[in-house]
């Protein structure tokens, strides 16, 4: 999946440790142009509020009904201040949806055996 299919649910799950409905945004976008990444990540965003806002979370992930609801950003680059600040913004506009917004930097791991 990808910041450009706005309207696609990336991943839902059921977080085991904190039990939130977890809806993720696979973010695999470089920042070399910022206001294309901050454009795609916002409509993202604001997709999966509508989504949260409208019950069809509900409708789609059942095993999600109940369950305090967060989106969470899996970002396959480091985000730059200008990023770090929309995140900032966009977290209050998350919240008074109900939810909350978080955001993991995926690092490389070299997993053989050498």
């Amino acid at each position: 999946m990808s910041l450009e299919r706005t309207r696609e649910v990336d991943v839902m799950g059921v977080d085991k440790e904190t039990g939130y409905a977890t809806l993720a945004i696979a973010d695999d976008m470089d920042w070399s142009d910022e206001r294309k990444h901050l454009a795609a990540l916002q409509d993202k965003i604001y997709a999966y509020l509508d989504f949260v806002e409208s019950g069809e979370v509900d409708q789609k992930y059942p095993q999600g009904v109940g369950r305090n609801k967060e989106i969470r950003i899996y970002a396959k680059y480091d985000f730059p201040q200008v990023g770090l600040n929309f995140l900032k913004n966009v977290a209050t506009v998350v919240e008074q949806a109900g939810c909350r917004l978080l955001l993991t930097v995926l690092r490389e791991a070299d997993l053989s055996a050498n």
